[in-house]
């Protein structure tokens, strides 16, 4: 069947229902279908192709619903997908154009099934209703079945208007398991908001550079608001920039990755019903092979996805420096060590090694509260093992905190200056310093307005304190 267009209207209080049971063909210069006013219904009961005029100089749609209903290859009780492929190329929208206060229909609503391999959208979702309407009971919702390898291409078909802010769909219903999984691939530049989520789902993102920044991903980020016990979702992107022989490169860009994703059920640990993954794979299409896959949690602060490491909690060699920057002490993030309140957490007797002569151990740049209470914690350096030049919270706690600085030139153990105002660290627990070095070695140095508390025996060896 060929239509140039479908819309079932209204008359006065009288209902206009459409129905084709079959496959619905549309190729045009406008919108596709309509469902417009005194809950007109559209129930394709197939699939088809819809494709409309991306080129168009004014905004059209594929479907769209004001006060009416579309179902497009939904099963009977318009509850899960039908069976047939679908193809549309088009943004769809539910909008209150034909919404007033004498329709006694209050819902536009458009419930698409995506479930074969072959079928796709490309375009956005678009809900444009007024917030006073949508608080007088009207209702706006697509509802979206995506499993089986269908995949929607979630990026601007056309014209839109200048205050879209991003695709939302109210159900987000993905595949029973990883392998019946849907496919979005997120390609526009404003997040994606899905208010109710459930099932299994794969997101692939571009990005340029190597992916470990935030900056490097110009699409928005995905926002699932809740979700259904037992849901997954795994984002993905491909291996293009990245040194995939460097473990460091490879966390780092999978914490980035996991930064795009924020679940707001997790805030305050309300829900924990999503499981999320990140993956760096071969390509950008659902059947790249995977070539590194990790897990990640949500900050209970904010909902934001971060990258779990395979290591987590089991590190105990370190090789970075403690700064108190998230940005910078990455190591200590994916490896579970950096709480979410900025704490760092050595739950083992642990080693932090630093090769760099012009690096410490930890060198404070923003507040660091160490906690390796019940542990030993060693630092080993070419140059200071701690040292503090500013005035923020230093507060180290260990078992046995043991200093090692081995250098060819003026070593100290701890360093503190406090010349941006008055200085403070704090040591709790025995304390062990051995400096090396040549011409100038000190165990503990505080200069200027700057003090170092010590709670705990102290042992200097090889030093003038």
């Amino acid at each position: 069947m060929l239509f140039r267009s479908v819309e079932a209207g209204y008359d006065a209080q009288k209902t206009g229902v459409v129905t084709v049971n079959g496959n619905v063909d549309l190729a045009v210069n406008g919108t596709g279908v309509v469902a417009n006013g005194y809950n007109a219904e559209v129930n394709i009961n197939g699939g088809g192709t819809i494709t409309t005029n991306k080129d168009a100089t004014k905004q059209h749609y594929a479907l769209v619903a004001t006060n009416g209903k579309i179902n497009m290859n939904m099963n009977d009780a318009k509850d899960g997908a039908g069976t047939s492929q679908v193809n549309i190329k088009g943004n769809l929208s539910v909008n209150d154009s034909a919404a007033d206060s004498n329709d006694y229909a209050k819902d536009s609503i458009i419930n698409l099934g995506l479930s074969t391999k072959e079928s796709t959208l490309d375009g956005v979702i678009i809900k444009d209703f007024a917030a006073d309407k949508l608080a007088n009971g009207y209702k706006a919702e697509v509802n979206l079945y995506l499993s089986n390898g269908a995949t929607w291409n979630n990026s601007v078909y056309g014209q839109t208007s200048l205050d879209f802010a991003g695709s939302e769909v109210e159900k987000l219903v993905g595949g029973s398991d990883e392998a019946h999984r849907g496919v979005i691939l997120q390609n526009d530049e404003n997040k994606l908001t899905v208010n109710n989520y459930s099932g299994n789902t794969l997101i692939i993102y571009d990005h340029t550079g190597d992916g470990s920044k935030a900056e490097d991903y110009a699409a928005g980020d995905t926002i699932i608001k809740q979700a259904e016990k037992g849901s997954a979702i795994t984002l993905s992107t491909s291996n293009n920039g990245i040194n995939m022989k460097d473990s460091a490169s490879i966390e780092a860009t999978l914490n980035a990755l996991a930064g795009k994703l924020t679940y707001e059920g997790a805030i305050g640990g309300v829900a924990n019903n999503l499981t999320g993954k990140v993956q760096i794979a071969s390509g950008l299409t659902a059947s790249s092979a995977a070539q590194k896959i990790g897990d990640m949690k949500f900050d209970a602060t904010t909902g934001q996805g971060v990258y779990e490491s395979a290591d987590y909690n089991n590190v105990v060699d370190f090789s970075q420096t403690i700064t108190g920057n998230k940005d910078k002490d990455l190591e200590y993030v994916f490896s579970g060590v950096r709480q979410e309140d900025g704490t760092y957490l050595f739950e083992k007797n642990s080693n932090i090694n630093i090769v760099d002569k012009d690096k410490s151990a930890i060198d404070v740049e923003k507040d660091v509260v160490i906690n390796a209470e019940g542990s030993i914690l060693n630092l080993t350096t070419k140059n200071i093992g701690i040292q503090q030049n500013v005035n923020k919270l230093a507060n180290i706690t260990a078992d046995q905190l043991n200093i090692k600085v081995d250098t060819q030139g003026r070593g100290e153990g701890i360093h503190v200056v406090g010349t941006q105002g008055k200085t403070e660290m704090n040591i709790t627990g025995n304390t062990n310093v051995n400096v090396h070095g040549v011409g100038y070695t000190l165990g503990a140095y505080a200069t200027g307005d700057a003090t170092i508390n010590f709670n705990g025996n102290v042992k200097i060896g090889r030093a003038h304190v």
